[in-house]
């Protein structure tokens, strides 16, 4: 919740908090990391909600889809199908 809706200055003070964290990928990992970056260093202003969720959304997609390359280079040094399907096996 925002602690003072009419006050944008928080925005930039959330951003840094968030570009200041040991989770933050920096400026080039996406859009919305620059985005984040960008509100921090006072380079654009603070944007509106749907912005934040475009942000938001385009790190966790862009953080998903690098997960999934990752995966997909460890299963193509699984020597057989059986040992494949065990690496997926939900326990």
């Amino acid at each position: 919740k925002l602690f003072k809706p009419k006050d944008f200055e928080q925005y930039h003070i959330l951003a840094n908090r968030v570009k200041n964290s040991s989770i933050y990928q920096g400026p080039n990992f996406s859009y919305g990391d620059r985005y984040i970056y960008d509100v921090a260093e006072y380079n654009i202003g603070t944007g509106s909600l749907p912005t934040w969720v475009l942000a938001d959304m385009n790190h966790h997609m862009e953080y998903s889809a690098q997960q999934i390359k990752k995966l997909a280079v460890e299963v193509t040094k699984i020597p057989s199908q059986n040992e494949i399907d065990k690496f997926f096996e939900v326990t």
